[in-house]
């Protein structure tokens, strides 16, 4: 094992994996695309997993990876607590199992179009992770870059990253591990908003299919109109009881996507409101009483 800095390698056949850190005392890391001449190319099992250890990484709250980068290995980044926010290169292809298991403190990660496989279990436990934004890249640009890479004569990354052309937002909901595996499986590859709606009928959670129906029907890119009938008719048939308990639990966020969607009305606001009230709900009434007087009193 060779060290680079403060980081820890291995030269490998394709390029150099990083296997972890000689000290711990750092909060941000940006890994170089080059190391010795080579690309890096993997980080490697386990390799900033945090625990308690000198090499442990579990006080890094950022970490830039480099052009270049293929793969995440498995438990790469395991209860690294302190991550909140990673952005993955327009190179990476491979996320493993685990590998950013119990990362308790994540709540955004960016995906490029060139990913091909995210394990099942790569964010599991990250229950604050609402979901995955993929990235779009200009694929000529891209495509250019990597056959300049391929065919010169040494290794440069020194370069920027292709332009952005598109970001979407994929809301996944969870379960007792995590993000949902169904709903991870389809943003390998070629993610399509077809083949998300299609799993709403999966088994997941009554409140899971209540937070995937509001966002798809608040952003409905490329929403057909069937799955439009299949979510609104699932709120509708049980618009109350959700409202109720959004109430309850004094969820603001929820509540306001309801309103926005007109599920909240003059048939219902006024037991919504006494709800609010007996419950103590303080964010939810102030928003009820809010939108009843300025959205229903024409109706009332």
């Amino acid at each position: 094992m060779q060290q680079y800095e403060n980081l820890k390698y291995e030269v490998q056949e394709k390029g150099i994996t990083i296997t972890g850190v000689s000290s711990n005392k750092f909060s941000s890391l940006k890994i170089p695309e080059i190391i010795n001449s080579k690309p890096v190319k993997k980080i490697g099992f386990r390799a900033f997993a945090g625990h308690n250890s000198e090499d442990s990484c579990n006080m890094m709250t950022s970490v830039e990876l480099p052009y270049g980068l293929t793969e995440i290995s498995g438990g790469a980044f395991a209860a690294c607590v302190s991550l909140e926010k990673i952005s993955l290169p327009p190179t990476i292809k491979k996320i493993e199992a685990s590998a950013f298991y119990n990362c308790t403190n994540l709540r955004e990660i960016e995906i490029p179009d060139s990913i091909q496989e995210i394990s099942e279990t790569a964010f599991e436990n990250c229950m604050h992770l609402k979901g995955i934004t993929l990235v779009t890249y200009d694929k000529t640009e891209k495509r250019n870059r990597l056959l300049s890479d391929l065919f010169s004569s040494s290794v440069n990354y020194e370069k920027k990253y292709p332009q952005i052309t598109d970001k979407k937002f994929i809301y996944i909901p969870k379960d007792k591990n995590g993000l949902d595996a169904s709903f991870i499986n389809i943003c390998n590859s070629e993610f399509s908003w077809k083949r998300y709606d299609s799993l709403f009928m999966n088994r997941i959670s009554a409140f899971s299919k209540v937070k995937i129906a509001l966002f798809r029907l608040g952003e409905p890119t490329e929403l057909s109109e069937d799955a439009k009938n299949m979510y609104e008719s699932y709120l509708n048939a049980n618009c109350i009881e959700f409202i109720e308990h959004y109430v309850k639990t004094d969820n603001l966020e929820i509540l306001m996507k309801f309103g926005n969607l007109g599920l909240i009305n003059c048939y219902n606001i006024n037991d919504l409101i006494i709800t609010a009230q007996i419950t103590g709900s303080n964010n939810a009434l102030l928003y009820l009483v809010s939108y009843k007087y300025k959205k229903l009193n024409d109706q009332m």
